[in-house]
C-alpha cells in the first residue's frame, strides 16, 4: 500500500478525513457560538480552552471547523513562535493574511464576502459573487456612495471606532485600486509597512486595535472571527513572563474587540502545569471562561478512524481487505488499547501497510534501529520539506516570515554553551538580545521590502550601534536597491559605527533555522515520536552553521565599550530683570550720592596750594 497519509493533521488541506462523531461535544460547542454570533452582533467576545493528549486531535478542530463552516465563519490560526511574545500587530497582520486566502470551494476570499457584504447593505451575503460584480461595475461617484453609507453603518454598529474611519473607507476601497496599490494598502492596513514614501512607521499600536474592532465587527454578522491559538506549549519557559504577556493579550482582545471568539489548543498536561497556573486570577477569567476536553475514540470511532484511513490506501494501490494490512488479533488489541489516540492508530496502520509490526513489541533478542538513524531521518525529511517550501518563496519574490525565522535562530544559538536568547517585539520589528558571560549583542531582523520600513529598521540599528554590539539579519536574496536613496545613506551611517555588522543570510541557513524551529515545536507539543531537543540538536549540528559561527565570532570578539557621546552643555536658567527700585530706594540711592558729593568739596577745597 502507498503511505499517502501524514501522521500530522494538516489544518488548511482539503485532503480531509473525519469521524464526525469523535469529539463532536467540542466542535459543535463552537459552531454554537458561531450562530449564535451571527444572529446577534451584540454576543460578548469569549475565549475557550481545548485541551488534550498528544495527537489526540485538537488542530483536527481547526480542520474539521473550516471544513464545515466554510463560508460561515472566519477562521484564523495563529501559533506563539518560540521565545517570542505575541502582541496585537502580530493578530492583524494573521488575520488579514488569511483573509485573503480563497475560502474552502470558492474562488473567493473572506475579505470578499465581508466587503461585498456592507457594500449591498447587508444583501450580499445571498449571492457574493454577483454582488461583487456588481459593485466593481459601479462608477465612481455611484461606489463613493455605496462606501460612505458602509461606512455610516458599520460606525453605527461600533461608535468608538469613529475617528478610525479612514481605515475602514481603505478596507472598502481595496477593489478600486490596482494589484500594485491593492497589496500595498493591504501590507499598510495590516500593520507591517508604512503607507506613502513620507511615512517612515506603520500604523500605530491605537490604530491596531482599532483596525481588529472593525474587522471583528465587519465579520459579526457575516462570517464571524474565530481565532484558533494552536501548540501553546510554546509559551513555556524557565519564568512566567511569556505566560502573562500572552495572558495580557488574550485578556485585551476580550475587553477591547467585540464579538470575537478565542479557541486555544494546547496539551493537558501543559495547561495544567506550565500555563493556568502563572496565570493572574483577572486572566483566568479571561483566558479560560469554559474548558472542554478531548476524550480517546470509542471502540467504534477507532474502527471507523481505521476504515476511513484504509479505504484511503486502498484507493493509493492496495488490494488487501479490511483489516488488512492489520491481522484480526492487532485489530481487536488496537480497538481496546486504553489511552488509545487518532495519532497512535494511524501510526500503527501506516507500520503494517509498511510490512512492520503494527504493535510495537521489544525483542531483546534483534538489534533495535539506531537511535541516531531515526533522529537522522526525522530531520532530514523536515529540512527537504523545507527546502521545497523556501523554493517557492524564493520563485514567488516573497520573504520568510520573520518570527519563524527568529524562533529558529533562537533555538540554534541557544544550543551554543554560556549563552542566553532574550526575543522581543518592538512594533513591527523583532530583535534578540544574545549574551554570554562579558558580552552582549543585538539582532535585529530586517525582512521587509518597503524601502521606508528599511530606513526606519536602520535608524533603529544605528542608535542602538551607538551603545552596543548590532548585527542586522536580512536574506542575501533581499538586497538593498542603490536607488533607494534614503536607505543608502542610513546604510552607510550605519556600517561607519565601530559596532555594526550585517548578516546576510544563505538560503540554506535560513532552510535550517526553519526546521528547526518547527521540530522543536513538535517536540514541545509531543508530536515526534520520543525525540528530544538534546538529540535535534545533536543531530542538527547547529554550532556549526555559519549564521551561528558569525554571531558567536562577533559576540565574543574584541570587547568594544561604549561610544563617547558629546553632551550638549547645560541649559542655563534664564537671568530675570531686576525689579524696580522703590521710592525708599531712590531716597536712599540719593543721600549716597549727596554725602559723595560732599565729600569731594571737602576733599578739593581743603587741599593746601602748592
Amino acid at each position: 500500500m502507498s503511505l499517502a497519509i501524514g501522521l500530522q493533521s494538516a489544518p488548511f488541506s482539503d485532503d480531509f478525513i473525519d469521524v464526525t462523531a469523535l469529539n463532536a461535544h467540542v466542535s459543535s460547542a463552537i459552531v454554537e457560538r458561531i450562530e449564535q454570533i451571527r444572529r446577534s452582533t451584540k454576543t460578548p467576545s469569549r475565549a475557550l480552552a481545548i485541551l488534550g493528549p498528544a495527537g489526540g486531535g485538537k488542530t483536527h478542530v481547526f480542520a474539521r471547523l473550516r471544513q464545515g463552516e466554510g463560508p460561515r465563519a472566519t477562521l484564523i490560526l495563529l501559533r506563539p513562535y518560540f521565545g517570542i511574545n505575541v502582541a496585537p500587530r502580530d493578530v492583524l497582520a494573521t488575520i488579514i493574511d488569511q483573509l485573503c486566502l480563497p475560502v474552502r470551494g470558492t474562488e473567493l476570499t473572506p475579505l470578499d464576502l465581508l466587503v461585498s457584504h456592507w457594500l449591498a447593505d447587508g444583501e450580499g451575503g445571498v449571492f457574493p459573487s454577483a454582488s461583487i460584480e456588481q459593485m466593481r461595475s459601479l462608477d465612481g461617484e455611484t461606489r463613493a456612495r455605496r462606501v460612505d453609507d458602509a461606512v455610516a453603518s458599520v460606525i453605527s454598529q461600533l461608535p468608538e471606532a469613529a475617528p478610525a474611519t479612514h481605515l475602514l473607507r481603505s478596507l472598502l476601497s481595496l477593489d478600486v485600486r490596482d494589484r500594485g496599490h491593492h497589496w500595498a494598502e493591504l501590507a499598510w492596513l495590516s500593520g507591517r509597512e508604512p503607507r506613502t514614501v513620507d511615512d517612515t512607521t506603520p500604523l500605530g499600536e491605537a490604530d491596531v486595535m482599532q483596525m481588529l474592532r472593525l474587522l471583528s465587527t465587519m465579520a459579526a454578522p457575516v462570517a464571524p472571527l474565530v481565532l484558533v491559538f494552536d501548540q501553546l506549549e510554546n509559551l513555556a519557559s524557565d519564568d512566567d513572563a511569556r505566560v502573562r504577556g500572552y495572558g495580557n493579550l488574550i485578556g485585551e482582545l476580550i475587553d477591547t474587540v467585540p464579538s470575537l471568539t478565542i479557541v486555544q489548543l494546547a496539551l493537558t498536561s501543559e495547561w495544567l502545569q506550565s500555563i493556568e497556573p502563572r496565570l493572574s486570577l483577572p486572566q483566568k477569567t479571561r483566558v479560560a471562561s469554559e474548558v472542554l476536553v478531548l476524550e480517546s475514540p470509542s471502540r467504534s470511532e477507532r474502527e471507523q478512524l481505521l476504515r476511513a484511513w484504509h479505504k484511503r490506501l486502498a484507493a493509493n494501490g492496495g488490494r488487501k481487505r479490511f483489516p488488512g494490512p492489520l491481522t484480526a488479533v492487532d485489530l481487536e488489541t488496537l480497538l481496546d488499547a486504553p489511552g488509545m489516540t487518532p495519532r497512535l492508530l494511524l501510526a500503527a496502520l501506516l507500520r503494517a501497510a509498511s510490512g512492520k509490526p503494527a504493535i510495537a513489541v521489544v525483542d531483546e533478542t534483534t538489534t533495535p534501529r539506531s537511535e541516531d538513524d531515526r533522529v537522522q531521518a526525522v530531520w532530514t525529511n523536515e529540512l527537504a520539506r523545507v527546502r521545497v517550501e523556501l523554493g517557492s518563496k524564493v520563485e514567488s519574490g516573497v520573504p520568510v516570515e520573520i518570527a519563524q525565522l527568529a524562533e529558529g535562530l533562537s533555538e540554534a544559538l541557544v544550543s551554543v554553551p554560556s549563552f542566553e536568547v532574550d526575543s522581543r517585539v518592538e512594533r513591527e520589528r523583532i530583535s534578540m538580545s544574545v549574551r554570554s558571560p562579558g558580552h552582549e549583542i543585538v539582532v535585529l531582523f530586517v525582512a521587509s521590502l518597503h524601502h521606508a520600513s528599511v530606513a526606519g529598521a536602520l535608524n533603529r540599528a544605528t542608535e542602538l550601534a551607538q551603545i552596543t554590539k548590532v548585527v542586522i539579519v536580512r536574506e542575501k536574496r533581499f538586497e538593498l536597491p542603490r536607488t533607494w536613496e534614503t536607505v543608502d545613506e542610513r546604510r552607510a551611517a550605519f556600517e561607519r559605527l565601530p559596532n555594526s555588522r550585517w548578516l546576510w543570510l544563505e538560503q540554506e541557513d535560513a532552510a535550517r533555522c526553519l526546521a528547526l524551529g518547527r521540530l522543536m515545536s513538535q517536540s514541545r507539543a509531543k508530536r515526534l515520536d520520543d525525540v528530544t531537543k538534546e538529540q535535534l540538536l545533536e543531530i542538527a549540528k547547529p554550532r556549526d552553521w555559519h549564521c551561528v559561527n558569525a554571531i558567536t565570532l562577533w559576540l565574543t570578539d574584541v570587547p568594544r565599550g561604549r561610544l563617547e557621546r558629546v553632551e550638549p552643555p547645560p541649559k542655563q536658567a534664564p537671568i530675570e530683570p531686576p525689579a524696580p527700585p522703590s521710592v525708599r530706594d531712590w531716597m536712599r540711592m540719593g543721600r549716597s550720592i549727596a554725602k559723595r558729593y560732599v565729600e569731594e568739596l571737602r576733599a578739593n577745597f581743603g587741599r593746601k596750594p602748592k
